[in-house]
């Protein structure tokens, strides 16, 4: 059975570094499921190694993120924001 942790031979510096450019990619674009997954892979198996993320040297692309989730609550009305479906 093949292992599902495609990163797991990189070194923690190197997932690290790998992560800020996932980040910064599914930043540039919410809407790709791959940027996405990838992030998320590369942030798994920094869990797995009790690693946190490195956010503090992702604050730029933190930034630019919740300054999209801002705009997007704006141009909602709260209907829209609290609609579950």
């Amino acid at each position: 059975m093949p292992s599902d942790r495609r990163f797991k031979d990189l070194e923690s510096e190197q997932l690290s570094e790998q992560w800020i450019t996932a980040f910064q990619a599914w930043v540039n674009d919410l809407r790709s499921r791959s940027n996405r997954d990838e992030m998320e892979d590369l942030e798994s198996e920094l869990q797995l190694r009790g690693v946190e993320p490195p956010y503090d040297r992702a604050k730029n692309q933190m930034d630019a993120l919740v300054s999209i989730a801002s705009a997007a609550a704006e141009a909602q009305t709260p209907e829209q924001v609290w609609r579950t479906e």
